[in-house]
C-alpha cells in the first residue's frame, strides 16, 4: 500500500507538468496544471518518493510557465501591432476624406466666386440699361419718385388728379370716341369711360361743373381708376414708383416710409383693397388712392379726388 501511495504523487506531478506544456496556449489552464505539478513534485520530494516522475514533472511545468508567457507575449504583440494598424488605417482614411472635403469645398468657392463675378457685370450692365432707358424716357424715374399721392404716371406723362383731356394729350391714350361725344348736363356726373384700350387703360369719372351741357371729354375727370394691361404695365406707374408688377408688402413698405401708415384694408375672398388717404380725417369718398390686388397681383389703382 506504501508503494501504491510513493507512486501516486510522483506520478501526478509528471502527468500535471506534461498537461501544463501541452496547455501552453491557454494560459490561466497552464498556469494551474504547473502549480499543481510543481507543488505534488516538492511534496514527493520532501517524503522521498522516487525521483524521476516529479523531476520530470517539475521541468515540463517550468517549461509550461515559459511556454506560457512567451506565447501570451506573442499574441499580446500581435494585437498591439494589428490595433496600431487599424489606427493608421483610420487615421489615412480621415486624411483622404479630409482632403476629399477640401477640394470639393474648393470647387464649391471656385463655383460661387465664378457666379458672383458673373452677377456682378450683370448687375452692371442692367445699371447702365436704366441709366440709358432714363435719358430715352425723359427722367421717368424722377417722376416715379416724384408723384404724389394724386397723380399717375403714364408713358413718361405725369397727370395730376383732378385732371382734364389735354393731360392725356401726350400719353398715346385716346378716348372711346362714342362715350366721349356725349353730352352731360350742367351738374351732373358719370363714369365708366374708358382711356386707352382694353384691357389696360384707365376708366374715369368726369362732372360737369359748367352752367351748360358739354361733351363728356370736355368735363372734369375726378377720380380714374387704371387697369393693369399684363402688358407694358411698367409703362404706368404711382407715388413712390409702385406699379403693376409691385406686391402687398412692396406696397405697404414704400407707402410706410412715405408716411402713409394709417392703411384701410379690406379683404373679399381672392380680392384685397389698400386704401391710403391725403389727409388724417380718412375721408371715404375723396383724396385717396386705391391698389385692388386679385389673387396676390395689382389688378387696378384707383385715384379719387371728388366726394361723391
Amino acid at each position: 500500500m506504501e508503494k501504491k501511495e510513493s507512486k501516486v504523487l510522483p506520478l501526478l506531478s509528471l502527468l500535471f507538468g506534461i498537461a501544463s506544456l501541452l496547455s501552453s496556449c491557454f494560459l490561466f489552464i497552464s498556469l494551474s496544471l504547473a502549480v499543481a505539478s510543481i507543488v505534488l513534485a516538492i511534496i514527493s520530494f520532501v517524503k522521498k518518493k522516487p525521483v524521476p516522475m516529479p523531476i520530470i514533472g517539475l521541468l515540463c511545468s517550468f517549461g509550461g510557465i515559459i511556454a506560457t508567457i512567451i506565447i501570451s507575449l506573442v499574441g499580446t504583440t500581435l494585437n498591439v501591432a494589428l490595433g496600431l494598424n487599424g489606427i493608421v488605417e483610420s487615421a489615412k482614411d480621415a486624411s483622404e476624406k479630409t482632403l476629399s472635403t477640401i477640394e470639393e469645398e474648393e470647387d464649391i468657392f471656385n463655383k460661387l466666386e465664378g457666379y458672383n463675378i458673373t452677377t456682378e457685370v450683370e448687375n452692371n450692365v442692367v445699371e447702365n440699361n436704366v441709366v440709358e432707358n432714363n435719358i430715352v424716357e425723359n427722367n421717368v424715374v424722377e417722376n416715379k419718385e416724384e408723384l404724389s399721392l394724386l397723380e399717375a404716371c403714364v408713358n413718361g406723362i405725369t397727370i395730376k388728379f383732378p385732371a382734364t383731356k389735354e393731360n392725356f394729350a401726350n400719353t398715346g391714350w385716346t378716348w372711346n370716341e362714342n362715350y366721349a361725344n356725349k353730352m352731360i348736363d350742367s351738374g351732373y356726373t358719370t363714369s365708366g369711360g374708358r382711356i386707352g384700350s382694353y384691357p389696360g387703360g384707365v376708366v374715369v369719372s368726369v362732372v360737369n361743373n359748367s352752367n351748360e351741357i358739354k361733351k363728356i371729354q370736355d368735363c372734369t375727370i375726378d377720380d380714374a381708376t387704371f387697369y393693369n394691361p399684363k402688358d407694358g404695365s411698367s409703362n404706368v406707374t404711382f407715388i413712390g414708383g409702385i406699379n403693376y408688377n409691385s406686391t402687398e408688402s412692396e406696397v405697404k413698405s414704400t407707402m410706410d416710409l412715405l408716411g402713409y401708415k394709417n392703411v384701410k384694408i379690406s379683404n373679399y375672398d381672392t380680392s384685397s383693397y389698400y386704401t391710403y388717404f391725403l389727409n388724417d380725417d380718412q375721408n371715404e369718398y375723396k383724396n385717396k388712392i386705391e391698389f385692388n390686388f386679385y389673387n396676390g397681383v395689382i389688378s387696378s389703382i384707383s385715384i379719387y379726388t371728388a366726394g361723391y
